[in-house]
């Protein structure tokens, strides 16, 4: 069995606030039951994510978007995408906020809250303490305030919530 990052209590419990990401994107009237029946056990796998017989893939996002702007029709420019992402995959946990924009070359827009972090779990025997610039709870205070970026264009919202069993 591999050996994988040993997380501190301090680290753990930052990636527990979590949970409260993961249940404001259950209560949006935008999730189905499908959606809820998986954020189920995404709030399974954060509790034990310091669990390596837990660790498989999974995703929650909440996204707002422009497809018109996206695709330039019409010569639309703009914010196309607004992101709040969790995944943990390939043994990574990533946690970010953006938005993108299609005049930026780096497609970042930074008018906007931007939150980005990454916790590589395959640090074999090595404590980590989550060092991050933006605390978890602007990223959820954000999140949970996604309406405020919705404008004309900017209005389809979709949610993705995935997990491997």
């Amino acid at each position: 069995m591999e050996n994988y990052l040993d997380l501190d209590n301090k680290t753990y419990t930052q990636i527990q606030k979590l949970i409260k990401f993961v249940d404001f994107i259950s209560s949006l009237k935008y999730a189905t039951q499908i959606d809820r029946e998986n954020c189920k056990i995404v709030k399974t796998k954060i509790e034990n994510i310091n669990n390596p017989e837990t660790f498989k893939d999974w995703n929650i996002c909440l996204d707002i978007y422009d497809p018109e702007i996206q695709g330039k029709i019409n010569g639309a420019v703009g914010v196309y995408w607004r992101t709040w992402s969790v995944y943990f995959e390939n043994l990574s946990l990533e946690i970010e906020a953006k938005s993108e924009h299609s005049d930026d070359i780096f497609r970042h827009y930074e008018n906007h809250f931007y939150f980005h972090y990454n916790l590589d779990f395959r640090n074999a025997g090595k404590n980590h303490n989550m060092i991050l610039e933006t605390d978890i709870d602007l990223f959820i205070k954000d999140a949970m305030n996604f309406e405020t970026y919705i404008t004309k264009s900017l209005n389809e919202i979709e949610i993705d919530i995935f997990t491997l069993p």
